[in-house]
C-alpha cells in the first residue's frame, strides 16, 4: 500500500507480547530484562552496536560531535535533473519471487547469509523462517547471559523460506552485502527479503573485522582493502553454489551482473569495489565515505536519513562529491541511522530495551542511547514506510545499472513527491 503509515498489531503485554506489523513484512519480537551487568552487553551489542557507524578515520566514532541531525527542509531537487522523468515508485511493494533463505560458509569460516528468488511451488505449506535477536552474540558469551523468563519469545519471522530450491527461472543478479560496525549479517533480513523478492540473489556477509564479534573484542582491525577481497570472494562463492546441480542456489547467480550494497561501515567496504571490472554498481545505505576519491564511473546510489545522528547528510553529501558520474543521492527526511535494517521494530514495538536499561540505571551515555534508538521514535519516519522507500530506490538503482530496465523507472525528478507523507531531497549528477 504505497505512501500510507503501517501500525503495529500489538496483542497481550509483557513478556509475552508478540509484535507484528501490518502489511509487507512479519516480524515478531519480544524481549526479555536479563540481568544488569549481562543485559548491558546485549543491549550495546544487539541494539547498539548494530546502528553505530566507523567514522572516516576508523575510529568508530562519529562525527558530528554535536549530536545535532539535519533535515532537509520541504522537497528539492538540485544539481542536474536526471534525464528520466518517471516519478512512479515500482519497486516500492514486494516483489513477484517467493523469497528463500540459506546460509553458506566461506573458506574461512565466514557466514553468508543469502536470500534469493525462491521456487514458489517449493514454498507451499512451508513454514516462513526465522532467527533469534540474540543469534548473532558468540556462543560462549550467550552461555553466560541469564536466560529470559519462560514464554519469552526473541524469535523475528522473516518473509522468506528456509533453504527452498532456488527460483528456476533464474539466474539472478548477484548483490553483495554488508553489515555496519558493530552489526552482524542476519540482521537485516527483512529488507533484504523484500530486495530479494525482486529477482535479486543477496549475499549478506559476515564481517567479523568491525562486526558484532569485534565488540567483545574479537575482531581483528580493518582493512578495507583486504575486505573488498573478501567480499569479491564470497560472490565466488555464490556462483559455485550456483553451478552445483544439486545445491539449493543451483541455477540461481548471474556472475555478469553483480552489485555492492552496504550499510554505515559496510558502504565503505563496498566501496572498495569500485574499481573492480565485474562490479556493475555500488549503492551505500547512511554510508561512510570511500576511503578515497573514486577513479571509474561505475554507477552508485547514496540513501542518507536528514536525521542520522551517526552520518550525518553533510557527511553523505562528502561521500557523494568523492564519488565519480553517474551518481545519485537521495535524503530522506525523518529517517535515522537505525531505519536500514531490522532492529526498529523490535524498539517500536515497546519492548525497547534501551529505555528499559536506563530506567533500571544502567550507566548507558545520552549519546549512546541516542544513537541506539536513532531512527526508531515515534518522531521519526514509520519503519515499514521508510523502507518502502528505500527498496524502492535500491531496486530502481540496481535495474538501472544492470540494464533490466532499458529507460529507468522511478529515478526521475518527481520521485521526491512519489510517497505520501514523505519528503526527500535528490541529488543527480549523469557522466
Amino acid at each position: 500500500m504505497r505512501g500510507t503509515d503501517r501500525h503495529m498489531d500489538q496483542r497481550g503485554s509483557g513478556a509475552g507480547r508478540r509484535v507484528r506489523p501490518v502489511g509487507r513484512v512479519f516480524p515478531a519480537g519480544r524481549v526479555f530484562p536479563p540481568g544488569r551487568a549481562a543485559f548491558a552487553v546485549v543491549l550495546c551489542t544487539v541494539l547498539v552496536a548494530p546502528g553505530c557507524a566507523e567514522s572516516k578515520n576508523g575510529s568508530g566514532a562519529d562525527a558530528d560531535s554535536t549530536g545535532n541531525s539535519k533535515r532537509s527542509e520541504g522537497t528539492t531537487t538540485t544539481s542536474s535533473v536526471p534525464t528520466d522523468t518517471s516519478s512512479s515508485p515500482a519497486y516500492a511493494e514486494p516483489g513477484p519471487h517467493a523469497v528463500g533463505v540459506t546460509k553458506l560458509a566461506m573458506a574461512d569460516g565466514r557466514s553468508v547469509v543469502v536470500y534469493y528468488p525462491a521456487d514458489q511451488a517449493a514454498t507451499a505449506d512451508k513454514p516462513r523462517a526465522t532467527y533469534l535477536q540474540t543469534d548473532g552474540i558468540p556462543a560462549d558469551v550467550l552461555a553466560g547471559l541469564p536466560q529470559p523468563p519462560e514464554g519469552t519469545d526473541l524469535t523475528v519471522e522473516l518473509p522468506a523460506f528456509q533453504d527452498v530450491p532456488a527460483d528456476p527461472d533464474g539466474p539472478f543478479p548477484l548483490v553483495l552485502f554488508s553489515h555496519g560496525s558493530g552489526g552482524w549479517n542476519g540482521v537485516y533480513g527483512l529488507p533484504l527479503s523484500g530486495l530479494a523478492s525482486w529477482g535479486y540473489v543477496v549475499a549478506s556477509i559476515d564481517f567479523a573485522e568491525y562486526g558484532l564479534l569485534a565488540s567483545f573484542g574479537g575482531g581483528s582491525g580493518v582493512d578495507r582493502s583486504a575486505l573488498g577481497v573478501v567480499a569479491l570472494g564470497a560472490a565466488d562463492l555464490l556462483i559455485a553454489e550456483s553451478a552445483k546441480p544439486t545445491a539449493v542456489l543451483s541455477g540461481s547467480v548471474d556472475e555478469s551482473r553483480i552489485a555492492g550494497l552496504g550499510h554505515s561501515a559496510g558502504a565503505g567496504t563496498m566501496f572498495q569495489l569500485l574499481d573492480d571490472p565485474r562490479i556493475s554498481a555500488v549503492i551505500g545505505w547512511a554510508p561512510v565515505p570511500p576511503s578515497a576519491p573514486s577513479t571509474t564511473g561505475t554507477p552508485t546510489m547514496i540513501i542518507a536519513g536528514a536525521s542520522d545522528i551517526a552520518i550525518t547528510p553533510d557527511e553523505a553529501k562528502q561521500a557523494y562529491d568523492l564519488l565519480q558520474a553517474p551518481k545519485r543521492l537521495v535524503v530522506i527526511n525523518d529517517l535515522g541511522h537505525n531505519a536500514f535494517g531490522d532492529s526498529c521494530l523490535a524498539i517500536r514495538s515497546g519492548t525497547d530495551l534501551i529505555l528499559l536499561a536506563k530506567d533500571l540505571g544502567l550507566p548507558i551515555p545520552d549519546r549512546l542511547l541516542d544513537l541506539g534508538r536513532n531512527g526508531c521514535g515515534s518522531e521519526d519516519l514509520d519503519t515499514e514506510l521508510g523502507w518502502t522507500v528505500i527498496q524502492h530506490l535500491t531496486v530502481a538503482q540496481l535495474r538501472s545499472a544492470f540494464g533490466t530496465d532499458s529507460d529507468p523507472v522511478g529515478l526521475g525528478a518527481g520521485i521526491t513527491t512519489a510517497f505520501d507523507g514523505v519528503e526527500m531531497t535528490y541529488e543527480f549528477e549523469e557522466k
